[in-house]
Order: C-alpha cells, then sequence, then structure tokens
C-alpha cells in the first residue's frame, strides 16, 4: 500500500489509443461528484465549483504522460468508473512535474486540441483545474515552455481540448496498457456485497438504487440494502 497524499500527483494509463470527449466528461465529472450513493438528487457538485480536478501533462520529446492530483485509494475504489484510464501504483515521473512559477500571459481555448497546443507553443508542462458551473465543465491553469515560460491558460471546452486519438498523432507516445483487463477487474470495496474473480464491489463504486434490482422472497430485507 503506498502513502499517498490526497493531493499526490498520479500517473495515469490507458486502456485506449483514444479518449473520447465523452470518456472524459464521465472521468471528470466521476472525479467532481460527491461519494454519497443513492443521494444524488442532493449533489450540487456539478451546479456550483466546490471541487476541482487538476490535470498534470508533461511532454518530453515525444512522449507525453498524464497525471492527476488526488487521492490513490479513492481511484482504486472507483475502479471501472474512470475507464479507459488506470492508476499507475509509483511512478518516477513525478518528480519531473515543476512547481510553482508566476504566469505571464494568457491563452484561451476553445476548439484546439491539446496535441496541437503543445506542438505550436513548444509546452513542456501543462496544469489544468477543471470545475463545473451549472454543469458545465471549465479549465484554468498554466503552461510552461521550452524555454521555462508560464502562461495562464483559460478552457471554454476542457474535455474537447483534452481528446486523444493516438491514431490521429503518430508522432506522440502515451503510457498504454500491454493487456487490457475487463473493467470490473479493478474494482475494489472496503464494505464489499459481491465478490467476483477477485474484486469486491460495494455501494461506493457505483450508485446501486440506480442501476440494480434486487430480487428475493418478502421478508429477506431487501428494503435495508
Amino acid at each position: 500500500m503506498f502513502n499517498w497524499k490526497k493531493d499526490n500527483p498520479i500517473e495515469l494509463s490507458l486502456y485506449s489509443p483514444k479518449v473520447s470527449i465523452n470518456d472524459w466528461n464521465r472521468f471528470l465529472t466521476t472525479l467532481l461528484k460527491w461519494d454519497v450513493p443513492g443521494f444524488d438528487f442532493l449533489d450540487f457538485s456539478l451546479v456550483f465549483p466546490f471541487r476541482a480536478t487538476e490535470m498534470v501533462f508533461l511532454k518530453k520529446a515525444n512522449t507525453v504522460r498524464v497525471f492527476l492530483k488526488g487521492d490513490y485509494d479513492r481511484l482504486k475504489k472507483l475502479g471501472s468508473l474512470i475507464f479507459p484510464f488506470r492508476p499507475i501504483g509509483e511512478s518516477k515521473h513525478t518528480d519531473e512535474i515543476k512547481k510553482g512559477g508566476i504566469p505571464f500571459g494568457l491563452y484561451i481555448f476553445k476548439d484546439l486540441n491539446i496535441f496541437d497546443f503543445l506542438v505550436k507553443q513548444r509546452i513542456t508542462q501543462l496544469n489544468i483545474r477543471t470545475f463545473p458551473i451549472f454543469g458545465k465543465l471549465f479549465g484554468w491553469g498554466s503552461a510552461v515552455n521550452e524555454d521555462g515560460w508560464r502562461k495562464s491558460v483559460f478552457l471554454l471546452n476542457p474535455e474537447k481540448f483534452f481528446e486523444i486519438d493516438l491514431e490521429k498523432n503518430p508522432s506522440f507516445f502515451m503510457e498504454m496498457l500491454d493487456h487490457p483487463l475487463l473493467k470490473t477487474m479493478h474494482m475494489h470495496s472496503e464494505k464489499p456485497l459481491f465478490e467476483i474473480d477477485g474484486s469486491t464491489i460495494g455501494v461506493e463504486n457505483f450508485d446501486v438504487f440506480k442501476h440494480s434490482l434486487f430480487v428475493g422472497m418478502s421478508g429477506t430485507g431487501k428494503s435495508k440494502l
């Protein structure tokens, strides 16, 4: 078990060479939501910017690495909900992330793709905090170029900006899983309701009251689940 701090950068690997706009939207909104299964009607985390999710992208030569600042244990519990990403246990590349620095200047993007931005602006590090306002996601952060200059970045459509398609960008390399596994293989729960092939599934993994059907004889306690 790694002793992660809540805001440590966690490197992510990919199951697929493509991460669509919908994949990013699902991934980011999952991270922003409260962990209160069955009480979505009380969750205003996607309406007001109570929380933010920080992504870090490092570019060295033609290699791009993706990091998420957060809680490693929470990511493991979310399991398939963060598909097509998978957290890497311990990465030596986290030490390459530069900290601090005062930005001078501003980039504002709506439709530009991250690969075009990295190349055209000669970016080596990109930090973006994604936050919601009335259900719409926005991004704010900074970018460092090869000369060490840092500029602020504002994204009007972070899901589109982050979209990954390595087939259209063959000059880039990103960390991929050699043998993709089934989504459920990485589900974990501290208080599981079910256990299948070594995976433990509990109410914190997904909203059981929205997606599950409980069947049983009268008086067996279905209403208490």
